[in-house]
């Protein structure tokens, strides 16, 4: 699947996120020192979405567990996760930010992981 625009660069300022749904799946896009991040906005840990509107400490959060990532690599830096969030590739063109749309596998990807747990 190709690029879909998904939000505003000035409706994510600096420091700020924002959660939207694409193709069923939930999408975090960050504002990371005026670079564009944007993940599936659900903790490897135990699959809580991320409704996170801001980092904290400068760093993502997950409300579940506490879990803290690395905004520019998805990396857990804090907390029992294992796993990176999965990043989604970012475009941004004329004041638009474009995510690659998610695909089915993804989708089934966090099916499958959730019925490990």
């Amino acid at each position: 699947m190709g690029f879909v625009r998904i939000i505003k660069t000035r409706t994510v300022p600096e420091g700020k996120g924002a959660v939207k749904i694409l193709n069923g799946v939930p999408i975090a896009i960050f504002n990371v020192n005026g670079e564009y991040k944007a993940y599936v906005a659900v903790c490897p840990h135990k699959f809580h979405v991320l409704c996170v509107r801001e980092l904290v400490k400068g760093k993502i959060m997950c409300q579940g567990h506490g879990e803290l990532f690395d905004p520019m690599t998805g990396e857990p830096t804090v907390g029992k996760a294992k796993e990176p969030l999965r990043e989604i590739e970012v475009r941004v063109e004329n004041g638009d930010i474009y995510v690659k749309a998610p695909d089915k596998n993804l989708i089934e990807w966090l099916y499958n992981k959730t019925k490990k747990e």
